[in-house]
């Protein structure tokens, strides 16, 4: 029974590397490598992200995995890494190393789990030149934003509570960002009722959010504080752009929000109503008008993208429309526990807490957590496909189709619906056309095909001279011909 067990989880495990390949969670290895630098780069990267597995033993081909199994003294093997591990990178991670048995060859996993002590870093190269994550699938430096984010995490502080010291506050100041919060609570109350609900906001109240705090028995403003109130001091702000057709090569308008955050949301928001079609039907003689995209959907993603956004990347929120789909970009990597299937199902891990409580006070944001469900929801109600969420590595990208564009057969292709993986073609195409170098680990993860399929499919499309790949394997693009 127990070696049934383990023959079932071998398969799976096998099974799993040829349909998805290496990811930010596996890496696999032929063998231990000489220079133990190559492999313990890779620990660093996932103790600083999700956690992951190196598995050494296993040799990637063309279109497989292969088990080839490790030769010596597997034991020494283990002992080796567990002492490399341990003495090479500092805080001190401690992995669990097993052994297994596949096809009378023994391959070697090093789990790593996700760290809370970050960021953690190569001894031999320092606090800041060592600090390695994942990136699609590959391990890379942390540039110095990624390596202050990891700082916050691993000390559990939130950096919208962090003092602000280009900022000067008075009594007068802290009492007009109250009215103001105040009235906007009340503007943005949905019914007589809400209004009645809404409480003015004291000085106290900011302090408990953290859009005040103390220091040296001195009231102080906080980046939270800089945020409501659009000051210079805290630099941010949200890019829209409306395209012609599906790439962004003609810009027809685009537009630049700073200023407080709450402004941004509104700005935004009516920008992209004004730049999608909006339809017009007739229930019981009254005429109704309807978006073709849910304006929850696209009043969340906003509200969202300013919540959980990063500020320490100085880079902007981007909202771009095409012809076929709204694209919100917001800068930062996934805060520490959260991946995209959580946050699908409603795992609320909040980045900015001060700025929570204000956007929540502001009737901006309803229920923690339940924003990105329900976004989906909407949208599946709708007939739309159901979004697409890219990245969460350095930032999260959230796709939007419109109006069932996306389901349209594309005719240069010339495929018939009833072959064979035809109707993925045109999913693949364009995902190309929003991010040339996707992988295809990344198509596979987004179109739940396996790895092979994706593929087959991409030969089939660069023999047709559809679709052509540029560069290296590691290192290229793809490029759709027109």
């Amino acid at each position: 029974m127990i070696m049934w067990m383990c023959e079932r989880r071998n398969t799976m495990l096998i099974n799993k590397l040829n349909k998805y390949g290496e990811n930010n969670n596996i890496e696999v290895k032929k063998e231990v490598p000489a220079e133990h630098k190559k492999y313990l780069k890779s620990v660093v990267a996932f103790a600083n992200g999700f956690g992951g597995k190196i598995i050494f033993g296993i040799e990637e081909k063309k279109d497989s995995f292969e088990i080839c199994g490790l030769s010596g003294d597997v034991f020494k093997i283990k002992d080796s890494i567990t002492n490399s591990i341990f003495s090479s990178i500092e805080p001190h991670i401690i992995p669990s190393i097993d052994l297994d048995t596949i096809e009378d060859k023994t391959i070697l996993i090093v789990n790593v789990p996700s760290g809370w002590d970050r960021p953690y870093h190569l001894k031999a190269e320092g606090e800041f030149d060592g600090v390695y994550v994942r990136v699609s699938g590959t391990t890379r430096k942390a540039d110095r934003n990624m390596i202050k984010e990891l700082m916050f995490e691993g000390s559990n502080r939130y950096f919208d509570k962090m003092i602000c010291p280009e900022l000067e506050i008075s009594e007068n100041s802290i009492q007009n960002l109250c009215d103001t919060l105040y009235h906007k609570a009340l503007e943005n109350s949905k019914s007589q009722f809400e209004k009645d609900a809404v409480t003015p906001i004291t000085k106290q109240d900011l302090l408990s959010w953290g859009i005040l705090t103390q220091s040296n028995n001195h009231i102080v403003p906080t980046n939270a504080y800089a945020l409501l109130t659009g000051h210079p001091a805290l630099p941010n702000r949200i890019q829209c752009a409306l395209f012609k057709g599906t790439d962004t090569t003609e810009v027809i308008d685009m537009k630049d929000y700073s200023g407080p955050i709450y402004e941004q949301i509104d700005f935004a928001y009516k920008f992209v109503l004004r730049n999608i079609r909006l339809h017009a039907s007739f229930e019981s003689l009254e005429r109704k008008e309807t978006y073709e995209i849910p304006v929850y959907a696209i009043r969340e993603l906003i509200v969202n993208s300013i919540a959980h956004r990063s500020y320490i990347d100085r880079n902007s929120i981007k909202i771009a429309i095409f012809d076929d789909r709204l694209e919100v970009t917001s800068p930062g990597k996934l805060v520490m526990g959260q991946t995209i299937e959580k946050m699908k199902q409603g795992n609320s891990n909040i980045r900015n807490e001060a700025t929570a409580y204000a956007l929540r006070y502001l009737k901006y944001i309803e229920n923690w957590g339940r924003g990105i469900p329900r976004i989906i929801k909407s949208i599946e109600e709708c007939g739309l496909k159901p979004p697409v969420f890219i990245g969460g590595e350095t930032e999260l990208k959230v796709i939007i189709y419109r109006n069932n564009v996306f389901y349209k057969p594309n005719k240069k292709i010339g495929f018939k619906v009833n072959e064979p993986n035809g109707p993925n073609e045109p999913d693949i195409i364009q995902l190309i056309k929003i991010n040339p170098k996707i992988t295809q680990i990344e198509l596979a993860n987004q179109l739940n095909l396996s790895r092979s399929t994706i593929k087959r499919i991409l030969n089939r499309l660069q023999q047709q001279e559809i679709v052509i790949r540029k560069g290296s394997n590691r290192n290229g693009y793809w490029a759709v011909k027109e």
